[in-house]
């Protein structure tokens, strides 16, 4: 039986993270864990949400040909590696966060790999979504007030969200249109409603290559 990879795509703070942890925490497929070289956020854990390591570090992972995709997005490097395809795709079904414009960067390694691949998207209302990310800006501020350089970190916040917030009105606004989906889910329905949508995707193309 060939793996299958999912891939999710949405624009900022439509649920995907959510939807992810959801697949991975509670229904226990394989998520594929991307190395970033972004301080951890409140709640999140290493080697669960992300491999968090130096831009030295993914410099050094970079010059030894270990990253089957590697990103940078507003000067963070995100990359997963061979190591991490492998163990992840062994268990048949794996699932990835990804943007429309890295989808056929970021899967040809699971084509590479024989798995075929299964896109869907997730779609937020914008209101939900700009309520979702004033939410989050806030607690990461909250996060860095107790540091010594706290007016310098929350700079680093505002800055780093203010950038999020300008591609929420412009590139991401295409993405939607961005490609022909699998499937779009709703980013505010349980996740188990989306999860059903999912697996009856992965279901039928077990059965067409069965």
């Amino acid at each position: 039986m060939k793996p299958i990879l999912i891939t999710l795509t949405a624009p900022s703070a439509a649920g995907k993270s959510h939807l992810l942890n959801y697949i991975r925490d509670v229904q226990g497929v394989a998520c594929l864990t991307s190395t970033t070289t972004r301080a951890a956020r409140a709640g999140e854990v290493h080697g669960r949400d992300y491999f968090f390591i130096s831009h030295a570090k993914s410099l050094e992972l970079e010059s030894r040909g270990q990253f089957a995709e590697l990103a940078e997005m507003g000067g963070t490097r995100y990359g997963v590696t061979h190591d991490e395809f492998d163990a992840k795709l062994a268990t048949g079904l794996a699932v990835l966060i990804v943007e429309p414009s890295g989808i056929d960067h970021y899967v040809q390694p699971a084509l590479d790999r024989g798995a075929q691949h299964l896109k869907f998207f997730v779609r937020t209302p914008l209101q939900t979504r700009l309520a979702r990310l004033r939410h989050r800006v806030t607690a990461d501020i909250m996060q860095h007030m107790h540091k010594e350089s706290a007016g310098e970190a929350v700079g680093q916040v505002i800055a780093a969200y203010t950038t999020r917030l300008q591609g929420v009105f412009t590139q991401e606004q295409t993405w939607q249109g961005a490609a022909a989906w699998t499937a779009e889910l709703d980013g505010t329905a349980r996740p188990e409603e989306n999860f059903k949508i999912i697996m009856s995707a992965v279901d039928a193309a077990r059965k067409e290559t069965a």
